[in-house]
């Protein structure tokens, strides 16, 4: 048989080829390994939630962005948000629609 999964070396880099069909769980799997690999963070989110991480004047910021018309709540978030100057130590609730941006 053909391998289902490569992985070859380019440059500085790696490039993973799936040349089968995995079901979602298995995807998921594969995607996690993938990108641990690769040195990046995986963050669980609700669904409809974005988080972006900005560098500036060695500080970091990071901007969470609820793009459902429903509150959402994030796990595991810490730091002082900076549009209302809330300590967030745990759990942050993001209101419809709603931004936080912690240092």
């Amino acid at each position: 048989g053909m391998p289902a999964v490569t992985v070859n070396a380019y440059g500085k880099g790696k490039a993973c080829y799936v040349a089968a069909r995995l079901d979602d769980a298995a995807m998921q799997r594969l995607l996690e390994e993938c990108l641990k690999a690769a040195g990046v963070t995986i963050y669980e989110l609700p669904c409809g939630v974005e988080r972006h991480t900005r560098k500036a004047d060695g500080k970091q910021y990071v901007f969470y962005l609820n793009c459902t018309d429903e509150i959402q709540q994030v796990k595991d978030v810490k730091g002082t948000n900076l549009l209302n100057g809330e300590q967030v130590d745990g759990l942050l609730a993001l209101s419809p629609y709603g931004v936080a941006i912690l240092a």
